[in-house]
């Protein structure tokens, strides 16, 4: 089956899981197009993805390109009555947020250059990654050319972004969503008809990439205890909080280096709380890293934290693909119960959940796994079985298979 994937950018380098996605479904018989509105770091990218990308992808022409919006006024379809009714819905979300109603219009338009692109490519089928604009643009091109769609939602997308949501619910023959909190936040803003749509199916890993590792637990009086965290620099990853714990360690005399691999718009304001907590000998920004690069330090360092939060905009985190693959990399993690993190850090069971905007609490976590290093290989092992059984590609991606006519994988030994 011939399967358009509508994604924001390709290949990207904080969004692995659509990458991963599309290679497991190809290896399941799919013959997988991107239609992406970005191209990615083509530099940093997984070399896999890049080369799928320079092959099977097309990126669409820009939303404020005059030239597609005169186009897209030839085309029959943008007269019909079906596309003006989407024109008004994308109206009507003005009232919600002016500037992404304001959007909307502009990419209602860039649907119909996505349309042309399913007909060339001899598109069977849709599936958009996100809630928010690739959604709108494959509910728009869907609508015009009749083909089946559907989409997965995640977390901002969701959150934030995520207008016009019932009409693409109807629209769709089935909406996944990636954790529990987003099944539960979706189903709760749905009419009762359509709330059978949203389908649970979390993210995975491909667990060949992840062979048990070697894994020793530096302790207290072992040399400098080795903390990673990574995220985009953005609010609702939390790093400022993790700096402030770095600060009051330091003030403890404990032997703890910090390294953040990730880069963002909250950059200026982490580096100034690095100086203003004199912590710039401890704790790096390191800014992005290839997934190769990331995966190394991983398997490096002591510990994962993950000090997500509720953002001031309702932002929130899914699953971070950071906190799964350390996981399988066999490193403790600590985490907030932020977003969808509940769905992978249990307390005192596959990792240590503190609560969210507490450097205090952070501190005494990080502190915790610094003293007791049977506590911290406890909790890194079971974390890694669960991944193995609640995580892995294999299995998970069962549910999207079954709704494209494809024959999944039988599931991998969890033993």
């Amino acid at each position: 089956m011939r399967i358009a994937f509508v994604v924001g950018e390709f290949p990207s380098l904080t969004e692995g899981f659509v990458w991963r996605e599309i290679r497991e479904l190809k290896r399941l018989g799919a013959d997988p197009v991107v239609f992406a509105l970005r191209r990615g770091d083509m530099r940093r990218a997984d070399p896999e993805a890049v080369a799928f990308a320079e092959k099977s992808a097309v990126y669409l022409p820009r939303a404020w390109d005059p030239r597609m919006h005169l186009k897209a006024a030839t085309l029959p379809a943008a007269w019909s009555g079906r596309h003006l009714r989407m024109v008004w819905a994308a109206v009507k979300a003005c009232g919600a947020s002016p500037a992404h109603g304001v959007r909307n219009l502009f990419h209602i338009n860039q649907g119909l250059a996505l349309e042309e692109g399913l007909l060339a490519h001899r598109i069977e089928r849709v599936h958009a990654h996100f809630a928010s604009l690739p959604s709108t643009l494959a509910w728009v091109a869907c609508a015009a050319t009749g083909l089946p769609f559907s989409f997965s939602a995640h977390a901002r997308d969701l959150f934030v972004e995520g207008f016009l949501l019932e009409a693409k619910v109807e629209a769709a023959g089935c909406v996944f969503v990636c954790h529990s909190r987003a099944e539960a936040w979706l189903k709760d803003r749905l009419p009762p008809e359509l709330r059978s749509r949203v389908v649970l199916m979390r993210h995975g890993l491909d667990m060949d990439e992840f062979p048990p590792p070697p894994r020793r637990h530096r302790t207290a009086g072992s040399g400098s205890f080795r903390v990673l965290a990574v995220g985009r620099l953005v609010e609702k990853k939390g790093f400022r909080y993790l700096i402030g714990a770095a600060g009051l360690l330091r003030q403890e005399g404990e032997q703890v280096m910090i390294e953040i691999v990730g880069e963002g718009p909250e950059r200026g304001r982490l580096e100034e709380a690095i100086y203003r907590e004199a912590v710039g000998d401890v704790c790096t920004l390191t800014g992005a890293l290839p997934f190769a690069e990331v995966r190394r330090r991983m398997l490096e360092a002591d510990a994962l934290v993950c000090p997500s939060i509720a953002a001031s905009d309702g932002d929130m985190d899914g699953i971070p693909n950071a906190v799964l693959e350390a996981q399988a990399c066999g490193l403790p993690v600590i985490a907030t119960d932020a977003g969808g993190l509940p769905d992978a850090v249990a307390h005192g069971e596959t990792g240590l959940v503190v609560p969210q905007r507490d450097p205090s609490a952070l501190a005494a976590a990080i502190r915790r796994l610094m003293g007791d290093g049977l506590l911290a290989a406890r909790l890194a092992a079971a974390a890694r079985a669960r991944i193995g059984e609640s995580f892995d590609i294999r299995n998970n991606i069962a549910p999207l298979a079954a709704m494209l006519g494809l024959q999944s994988n039988p599931p991998r030994d969890k033993g």
